[in-house]
């Protein structure tokens, strides 16, 4: 071989070194095992590591020898090759002779090697696992009462064999743990006699065996067997407490007879009390029972109960319990706990200071709503601090333990300790229930669990939360908490949030809720909201005083005031004179008007102001008297002379037209209080509280026709008709002149 081929070949199994591909490694700790049933077969195991990465064949060698072990002991040799993977293989062994050693060995190949395991030399009698042996009965000696006679068997195909060794073991009924007895030199058909068993007690009993191998065969049936049944002896541990103080109940519990190992069926107690003497009874029954308890109503009972345990053999001596011990004297100190998983629970305490104590009674049972409360109990000395509480105690179950002191005048106050012989995670999580939601805080709300759930002490509980497309946060808090309040989060955003529990074993996660935060809060919603409201307070303050203050003129600007011509109040007008001197001058009628003549001029569109005044000098030339009523074709007058002042000559002149276009019409007027005559002297430029009639600068009379020249007036005569609203005055005054 070249020297280039030579390094092609250490590349490469370099290269595959580094990948982890190497030869196989040797086979370890190689082990057989024959029987000697139907069919004969030789199984062997071993250790092998596989992981090499390259495919392997494996294979086992067996070769019968005669004599001593030796390598390849004959040419005819049994190959067994085992399923992939496997590190073991049975043959059958047809051909092996017992007495005669085998000799066995593996070798295992792959593409880069071949390994051969250590030979393994052995006689099939020294690797033989015998059948299971076969219990007929279990019998009580009646001799020794506390011992039991066990009949067993082998197969008849093993029945050559005659040195064999035995194990027997046993339990109580209802037990938790087996007890080993070692049986030597058993033959075939044989009688165990099993002693110091404790007396009127049911046991379980199994028995295996073995030959000269180091192989025991499997455990054979089990029996039951009763020993001697004795009458109980000695009196009996108990315990009672008070359950409601006004009712008087008394829950009584006791333990069996001392000594005695075993379930309650073989025993029945009787619970009684002696009535007053004079009644004729001898006692009077409470509780006939088999169980370890009694619940009674103290009321008209005595002070003193008995209890006596009985079987079929006997009854023990009665066991006073006194009701009337005190129950609340000094309890015990420091009272701890501390698990042990393989042995239960130890209790500990440090005894009272103040006064000696007689002993101590320490009681425990599990704390369930679902479950029944079983009680449990045990005496023990003064001196002792401490007690190891074994048995039948339940994983994931909430034990309560209450240690009593024991006087001579009665019993301390409890102490109690909680505590779990196991714990895991809860069987259920809390729900989580969502609060108050401001802007940047959310509450969060939670259960409690309920007690069968928790299976331990919880510990803490986590919220997870987070937003979306947010990081996780999460925060712990005690696991005495119920709400938790999550802070510094994003306004008007969704985040999915959930609850964890734990306790120190495990942990449980809840269901997975959404919640939205708010826009605002109540703090910003107020803050927005009562300035808001002030400033509108305000404005309605100010608008309502403004309001008050102006409320004329506001009236106004809205609605302005608009004359009504219909109800004038013209013809309601005095003079001067009379009203300034109301006191000398009783007025017949003060809505009459104490005018010499009051003249209507109707100046309509067709009418100029000189037509008027042309008229009114052509009436003057005529010279008509003060009472004539004179009408032209420009308008008509009508004069009323007054009955109450002829010496004195009022007038006034009403001229009717339209309030700044408006269809109404509102009189306007002038009033004169002259004394002159009417019509004389008029000068040319009257003032204002003169008659507006004479405009014209010559002495002209404004009444100056005559009856004949009324006639000959060619313009067609007006009516009242053409004016309603005078009309309507003229109407109302007449009508209460004639009321007067």
């Amino acid at each position: 071989m070249s020297s280039l081929q030579s390094l092609k070949i250490l590349v490469a199994l370099a290269s595959l070194l580094k990948l982890g591909k190497s030869p196989p490694s040797e086979p370890q700790n190689l082990a057989c095992m024959t029987n000697l049933t139907e069919p004969r077969t030789l199984s062997c195991w071993w250790d092998l590591d596989s992981n090499t990465f390259i495919p392997i064949d494996v294979v086992l060698h067996a070769s019968l020898c005669n004599g001593k072990c030796r390598p390849k002991c004959s040419e005819k040799e049994r190959i067994c090759i085992p399923e992939i993977g496997a590190n073991k293989c049975t043959f059958p062994r047809a051909d092996f002779r017992l007495g005669s050693e085998i000799n066995i060995y593996i070798t295992v190949n792959n593409t880069l090697g071949r390994q051969t395991s250590e030979s393994l030399c052995l006689d099939p009698l020294d690797a033989v696992k015998l059948d299971p042996p076969v219990i007929h009965s279990v019998e009580t000696d009646t001799g020794l009462g506390n011992c039991l006679n066990l009949h067993w068997m082998i197969p008849e195909f093993l029945h050559w064999l005659d040195d064999l060794r035995g194990e027997v073991r046993y339990m109580t009924e209802g037990g938790q743990t087996w007890q080993m007895r070692e049986v030597k030199s058993a033959i075939v058909h044989a009688t165990i006699k099993l002693c110091g068993l404790a007396p009127s007690t049911t046991y379980r009993l199994q028995m295996r065996l073995k030959s000269s191998s180091e192989y025991w065969s499997e455990w054979s049936n089990e029996k039951t067997g009763n020993t001697l049944i004795r009458p109980p002896t000695g009196k009996l541990d108990y315990w009672f407490k008070v359950e409601n103080e006004r009712n008087g109940e008394i829950q009584l519990f006791w333990k069996p007879p001392p000594g005695i190992e075993t379930e309650n069926k073989h025993f029945s107690y009787r619970v009684y009390f002696k009535p007053s003497r004079g009644s004729g009874q001898s006692e009077t029954i409470i509780c006939n029972t088999s169980y370890l308890n009694c619940f009674f109503d103290r009321k008209n009972k005595p002070n003193k109960v008995y209890i006596i345990a009985s079987n079929s053999a006997g009854s023990t001596a009665a066991t006073e319990v006194n009701l009337d011990k005190r129950r609340d004297l000094e309890p015990a100190e420091s009272i701890r706990i501390s698990i042990n998983e393989q042995h239960g629970l130890k209790v500990n305490w440090a005894s009272p200071k103040s006064f000696p104590v007689t002993g101590y009674v320490i009681e425990w049972w599990i704390v369930s709503k679902k479950f029944p409360a079983t009680n449990n109990f045990k005496l023990v000395g003064p001196n002792v601090t401490e007690l190891d509480i074994t048995g039948n105690l339940e994983p994931f179950k909430l034990y309560r333990v209450a240690v009593y002191p024991q006087y001579m005048e009665g019993y301390g106050c409890p102490q109690f300790v909680d505590a779990y012989f196991k714990q895991r995670a809860p069987s259920i999580a809390p729900d989580l229930k969502v609060g108050e939601i401001g802007k940047s805080h959310a509450e969060l709300i939670w259960e409690e669990i309920p007690l069968d759930d928790r299976n331990g002490f919880i510990q803490t509980y986590t919220i997870f939360y987070w937003a979306e497309n947010g990081k996780w946060s999460h925060v712990t808090v005690d696991g005495s908490k119920r709400s938790l309040i999550i802070k510094n989060l994003n306004s008007s955003s969704v985040y999915q949030v959930f609850i964890m529990a734990s306790t120190v074993e495990g942990s449980i996660n809840g269901t997975i809720k959404s919640i939205n935060t708010n826009m605002l809060d109540h703090g910003s919603i107020l803050i927005t909201i009562i300035p808001v409201c002030i400033a509108v307070v305000l404005l309605l303050i100010i608008a309502a005083s403004a309001c008050l203050i102006n409320h004329r003129q506001l009236k106004l600007s809205f609605w302005p005031t608009v004359p009504d011509p219909a109800n004038s109040n013209i013809s309601k007008w005095t003079p001067t004179e009379q009203r300034v001197d109301t006191n000398q001058t009783k007025l017949q009628d003060n809505n009459s008007m104490n005018l010499s003549k009051l003249s209507f001029l109707d100046v309509s569109t067709k009418a100029t102001e000189s037509t008027v005044q042309d008229k009114a000098l052509q009436s003057e030339s005529h010279g008509c008297g003060q009472d004539e009523m004179i009408l032209n074709n420009a308008f008509k007058v009508t004069s009323l002379d007054s009955d109450n002042n002829s010496g004195v000559i009022q007038y006034a002149t009403v001229i009717f037209n339209g309030y700044k276009g408006q269809n109404a019409f509102q009189p306007s007027y002038t009033r004169s209080d002259s004394t002159q005559p009417l019509l004389q002297d008029v000068p040319t430029s009257p003032n204002h509280y003169e008659n507006m009639w004479f405009h014209d600068t010559r002495e002209v009379s404004a009444f100056t026709a005559c009856a004949d020249e009324r006639n000959s007036l060619t313009d067609p005569e007006l009516t009242w008709e053409d004016f309603p609203l005078l009309r309507g005055l003229t109407t109302k005054e007449y009508g209460q002149e004639s009321i007067s």
